[in-house]
């Protein structure tokens, strides 16, 4: 895992934000009926999202550098919607 990410820049902040906003996007659009192929298709960016937005959280505990409860959208953010 990319230990060397620093997840506590403005830039990483932004990133996690647009993609808990996309996740929010997708979760109401496949709340819609659509085709099983459109169906998997997004389950899967779903699940993409939710892995990009976990990430800090994953690099924590591999570095066995967790942090009790701190988000990875900085302290002022809410914990994402997983």
């Amino acid at each position: 895992m990319p230990a060397e990410i620093d997840f506590n820049t403005a830039a990483w902040l932004q990133v996690a934000r647009w993609a808990q906003s996309r996740l929010d996007a997708l979760r109401l659009r496949n709340d819609a009926l659509l085709d099983p192929v459109e169906t998997a298709s997004l389950r899967g960016r779903i699940q993409e999202l939710k892995e990009l937005i976990g990430l800090p959280e994953r690099v924590a505990r591999e570095n066995g550098t967790e942090s009790a409860g701190r988000s990875s959208f900085g302290d002022d953010w809410p914990s994402p919607a997983i």
